[in-house]
Parts: C-alpha cells; structure tokens; sequence
C-alpha cells in the first residue's frame, strides 16, 4: 500500500513591507467583511489579521525610528498657532511629509527594514469554497489561504 505524503504543514509568513498596507481603506474594509461562509476558515482568518494588526505595530515604529534618524530636527522649542515642536522633532515639509537630512540611507534602511520576514505562527488557511473578496482584497489575502487539495 503506498501511502499519500502530506505536505508539511505551511504557517503565514509576511514581509514588513506587508505592514505598509494595514492602514488602507482595502484592509480595513477586509477585518469586517465575512470572507468565508465557513466558521473555521472566517475564524483563522480573523486570529490572522489580528495578528497581523499586532505585529505591524513593531514595524511602525521601527520606521519612525528611522525617520527620525534620518530627517532634519528642530533646532529650539517653538510652534505657531497650528502646530508646537520640541527641539529634536523630526521637521515636517508643508505637506506633511518629512524634511530629509539624509533621503537616500533613509530608503536603503527602509528597505532593509521592510524585507524582514516574519512568521505569524499561524497554519495558511484552507478552505473549501472561494472566498466572497473582491480582486483587490484577494490580493492581500493572498499570503494567508490555499484551497484544500482535493
């Protein structure tokens, strides 16, 4: 009797890149849409992307860190009637964005900072019928489930 091998068993594994979407209308529409008609695979579904929410947060601020090593600083206390500021906070473009000192170490840090895996210690998914998302969901669903073998 041959007997069929299994597959070992895979677990979710994200790039911090991946982190960069959680704060998206797209990801925040998918933490409350039921994807699955099934309980278990809508109940791993939800454990992952609270994990997901969890972990990003270790990866948000190691980005600020990054900013604020790499942006311009404020030299005294000050502010004006829309905004205060502290000497050493990072200075901020009228835009919003950040006044860099060094644009260039900050992206190849950045990067090296969002190629780091990290493995939520939860199974991929399975499931049986497709699931109720939209392309664009699909595509960050995409890490977390495969369809059963049949």
């Amino acid at each position: 009797m041959v007997q069929k091998k299994s597959s070992p068993i895979k677990t979710i594994k994200l790039p911090n890149s991946y982190f960069e979407r959680v704060n998206t209308p797209i990801f925040q529409a998918l933490m409350q849409k039921d994807v699955f008609e099934d309980v278990k695979p809508r109940y791993w579904l939800c454990r992952a992307l609270d994990k997901v929410m969890q972990e990003s947060r270790h990866y948000f601020e190691e980005k600020q860190k990054l900013v604020r090593k790499y942006s311009q600083k404020y030299e005294n206390d000050g502010g004006d009637e829309k905004k205060k500021w502290k000497k050493g906070d990072p200075v901020a473009t009228p835009s919003g964005e950040p006044a860099w000192e060094d644009f260039d170490t900050f992206i190849k840090d950045l990067g090296e900072l969002q190629q780091i895996e990290i493995d939520l210690g939860i199974n991929v998914i399975q499931f049986d019928k497709p699931p109720n998302v939209t392309v664009n969901e699909m595509m960050l669903l995409l890490p977390f489930i495969e369809e059963k073998e049949k």
